[in-house]
């Protein structure tokens, strides 16, 4: 079994939940209004503004053997 397919089996129930909310179908729908992605930005903003620090942070603490942790992070801040 491929790692994409392994993906796909364990995170199906997941996958299955959040495309049940209901904003998603709004989103779908084209029924965002814009208090709903107001709201949503704030909270990309603060996940933003205390993740990035925290993440910078475990990163300058690895030791060498573990560059390629600090690599996927540097990554992740990045996108």
């Amino acid at each position: 079994m491929s790692f994409y397919q392994k993906l796909q089996n364990e995170t199906l129930a997941a996958r299955e939940r959040m495309l049940s909310r209901p904003v998603i179908a709004q989103c779908s729908r084209g029924e965002v209004t814009r208090d709903m992605y107001t709201a949503f930005l704030a909270q990309a903003y603060h996940h933003v503004r205390h993740t990035v620090p925290l993440l910078m942070c475990a990163g300058s603490r690895l030791p060498t053997e573990k560059e390629w942790v600090r690599a996927a992070l540097v990554e992740y801040i990045e996108e």
